[in-house]
């Protein structure tokens, strides 16, 4: 399992700079890569979302790549001669002495030295391949956490669906009880067998037993799911809706306050896990 926020940094010695390369993920439906790259190795893109697409199936996953001067270069090495030359003419025209040491203080004659494509190239995928490697690491030892969280969540729900399981003997006599009692109050002239008739009929009607065996095999479906080798972000968010809508009709067919605050635990534990799953590839 994978989650799909995750942060990598890998850098490279280029001469006396570095290449710099980092991925960074956050939720999304579907993969949307995007790259930033420096210009002189824009065209690794096209290669790089290749790679992504192997390793990726979900989130919007961001890749910088830059050229970082080390502080400590050397000026001579990035003096731009012919912005110097430029420079010392235009500045003839408008004076007639011209103070060489003060051209060369100006910024606009320095620039950084271009590194080759040879050496460039070559140190911006392996910057690539290393910040990948730490990100999909990085995804799915994230991903374990949430397993775990999630593995947590379904005890917690099991528990309470067990529970209210185990009151349906229970819960089906106060149902009796409190509508025997009523339509006797309201319908007194009726007849013991229509009482009873009614009495089932409301009895069915506040059944459980098909949500809680459904909720059961959600949770069945969820763990084996968690298991599964493959990117399992989409099932399991279905599974959540699912969940959910079993939880809505438990709750409105509780047909007492134990059942109902019950209910309301177990929407509350569905809910938890619907939040961890939207991090889930």
């Amino acid at each position: 399992m994978r989650s799909m926020t995750a942060f990598a940094r890998a850098e490279t010695q280029i001469g006396r700079g570095r290449m710099v390369v980092e991925i960074r993920s956050v939720n999304h439906r579907y993969l949307q890569p995007g790259f930033h790259l420096a210009r002189e190795c824009s065209e690794l893109e096209s290669a790089w979302r290749d790679r992504l697409r192997e390793v990726c199936t979900r989130g919007k996953v961001d890749v910088f790549a830059n050229i970082q001067s080390a502080a400590s270069e050397s000026r001579n090495e990035r003096l731009d001669t012919a912005r110097l030359r430029r420079l010392m003419s235009l500045s003839r025209h408008l004076h007639s002495r011209v103070d060489r040491a003060r051209l060369l203080t100006a910024n606009s004659v320095w620039s950084a030295s271009p590194a080759s494509a040879d050496t460039l190239l070559p140190a911006a995928q392996q910057s690539f391949e290393e910040a990948l490697e730490v990100f999909v690491a990085q995804r799915e030892s994230e991903g374990g956490r949430l397993q775990g969280l999630l593995r947590e969540q379904l005890d917690e729900a099991a528990t309470l669906i067990g529970a209210i399981r185990e009151r349906r003997p229970e819960i089906r006599e106060a149902l009796r009880t409190r509508w025997q009692e009523r339509l006797q109050e309201l319908q007194a002239s009726l007849k013991t067998q229509r009482i009873e008739e009614e009495i089932t009929v409301q009895v069915i009607r506040a059944d459980i037993d098909e949500e809680l065996d459904r909720l059961d095999s959600h949770i069945t479906e969820t763990r084996a799911t968690l298991e599964a080798a493959d990117a399992q972000g989409r099932k399991l968010d279905f599974l959540m809706q699912e969940f959910v809508r079993e939880a809505n009709t438990l709750a409105a067919k509780a047909p007492d306050l134990e059942t109902t605050n019950a209910a309301m635990s177990l929407k509350i534990a569905i809910e938890q896990m619907r939040e961890q799953v939207q991090n889930i590839e």
